[in-house]
């Protein structure tokens, strides 16, 4: 008789009779563990036609796509840690962010209230901005002073040397305070007192400037000046009057 062959989803049985056929059986044992070994093997083939390969792929995992699978495993975990690294990072550099905005909208709120007039210009005597007090007292508006630098504003700043003696000794001498003549949009020249610190501002040095008008308060000082010397003239008058 003929040793049969039943195909199962399980397991491949071989029937014979008892005490009969022990080489054959067993080499024919022996011949399928081999074939278990090998993916591609004959073993493997019926049982994909007959179960389909998904019960196939339950049983029998490739090394190399174990390996494989290993090897996603690390990268995805890997940049999984990146991906929090780099999260963070941007959590922090938001929170930079966030605080140099509030930071700039509280020195914008305070630049703007303030009565003097306020100008930011860099060490060449560039304007790089303004208050709406200095647009008031000069005349020009904002877009215009960003044209314009400080000897444009006192015609003086190049001969009185404010570069070498002003704006480049401030880390040294601020704040430093003077009187000067400035330039009105108008033509008109009026007096300003002005007052000089160094700034940081964006990774630039800068300079500050706060100018007041003090025209009023020079001629009220020349005016009181006049009349304290018409009182002391009056009163040397009178004391001469007295002796004769």
């Amino acid at each position: 008789n003929k040793t049969s062959i039943t195909y199962s989803p399980i397991k491949i049985v071989f029937a014979s009779k008892k005490g009969e056929n022990h080489k054959v059986l067993d080499a024919i044992d022996a011949a399928i563990g081999e074939w278990k070994k090998d993916g591609q093997s004959f073993y493997y083939e019926s049982l994909t036609k007959s179960l389909g390969a998904t019960e196939i792929h339950k049983k029998y995992i490739p090394p190399w796509l174990v390996y494989t699978l290993i090897g996603l495993g690390g990268i995805f975990l890997a940049s999984l840690g990146w991906i929090v690294i780099l999260q963070r990072q941007i959590n922090e550099r938001r929170r930079a962010e966030k605080a140099v905005r509030e930071s700039e909208e509280r020195f914008r709120s305070l630049f703007e209230q303030m009565a003097e007039a306020v100008f930011v210009h860099d060490l060449s005597g560039h304007i790089k901005d303004v208050n709406s007090a200095a647009s008031e007292i000069w005349g020009y508006d904002r877009s215009e002073f960003l044209d314009l630098g400080v000897e444009d504003l006192d015609p003086n700043a190049s001969e009185r040397g404010d570069k070498e003696i002003f704006w480049d000794q401030l880390e040294e001498k601020a704040p430093i305070l003077f009187e000067t003549r400035n330039r009105r949009k108008d033509g008109e020249l009026f007096l300003v007192e002005v007052s000089l610190s160094p700034i940081q501002f964006g990774g630039q040095r800068l300079v500050l400037a706060i100018a007041r008008d003090i025209s009023e308060r020079k001629q009220a000082e020349k005016e009181k000046a006049r009349l304290e010397a018409q009182l002391q003239q009056a009163q040397k008058m009178e004391s001469i009057a007295t002796l004769a």
